[in-house]
């Protein structure tokens, strides 16, 4: 499965839709997005981790500035990072959210 493109496709679309564009963003951040992003700097390359950091970088900025008046205040931001944590963790065969195959099998197909 993870070398199905399809479902990389629609994983990714689902996953960052529900961090950055849904309750979940003004829920949890930015507590959450660090996590994920620190997930998956274990399985990133150099490069990889280069561009973690700098995206991370950007996104708490505007995350900071924003914050007191705009509880989504950089959304738009997470929004890059999170695809390129879930590439990084898909690669490797694991998914933010998902233990098993299995499960996020289940939920592709809905």
């Amino acid at each position: 499965m993870f070398a199905d493109d399809k479902y990389k496709a629609k994983s990714r679309a689902d996953y960052v839709d529900n961090e950055c564009y849904s309750d979940e963003y003004r829920e949890t951040q930015p507590a959450k997005g660090i996590r994920h992003a620190l997930k998956a700097i274990a399985d990133a390359t150099i490069e990889e981790r280069s561009k973690l950091d700098d995206l991370m970088r950007d996104w708490l900025h505007a995350w900071a500035l924003g914050e007191e008046d705009n509880s989504y205040a950089g959304a738009e931001e997470l929004d890059p990072l999170l695809k390129l944590v879930h590439d990084i963790l898909w690669e490797h065969g694991t998914h933010p959210y998902y233990d098993t195959e299995e499960e996020l099998l289940e939920t592709l197909k809905d």
